[in-house]
């Protein structure tokens, strides 16, 4: 009996050894999973961060070529405003020389007035499909001449043209 208390008290060391050495191990373990958990954290955390700052800076690349778009538009329009105000200082300047009659006068300014018109909504038209295009990310070219006088013989009013290309060249 005595023999088998002993052994007994043995099996009950072993048993406490093993069950210390198993919980030591999983607490190793536990710690080591929290790491790997937390470098993982730490990990998306720096991917989540590099890709904001990706689409931040695609984003004020995209600005800036929206910018520059808009600035050749205006650049455009100043452009063509500024040959229609010297045709029609050409004109007065014409008329004022007696070079032309008054009627053919304004039979030309009444038709440069309308080729204008309808050149100003084509050219609407063109920089509405430039936005449009710069916001779904294509690109979009502009090409364009400004409706003019020609004083030949006889005068006669050149119209205008306003042409674009969205999306690939």
């Amino acid at each position: 009996m005595q023999e088998t208390e002993i052994h007994a008290a043995n099996m009950r060391i072993q048993n406490e050894v093993e069950l210390e050495v198993s919980e030591s191990k999983l607490a190793m373990q536990k710690k080591k999973d929290q790491r790997a958990h937390e470098k993982e954290l730490m990990d998306l955390e720096r991917a989540e961060k590099k890709e904001q700052q990706e689409m931040e800076k695609q984003r004020n690349k995209d600005d800036q070529e929206n910018k520059k778009a808009e600035a050749e538009i205006e650049r455009m329009k100043k452009k063509d405003e500024a040959q229609h105000a010297k045709a029609v200082k050409d004109l007065e300047a014409k008329a004022k020389k007696n070079c032309i009659d008054r009627e053919e006068r304004d039979g030309l300014m009444e038709e440069l007035a309308q080729e204008t018109e309808r050149y100003n909504k084509e050219f609407e038209l063109a920089s509405h499909a430039m936005k449009e295009s710069i916001k779904t990310k294509k690109g979009c070219r502009i090409s364009h001449t400004a409706p003019k006088i020609e004083w030949g013989n006889p005068p006669r009013v050149i119209p205008g043209s306003v042409s674009w290309h969205a999306g690939g060249w």
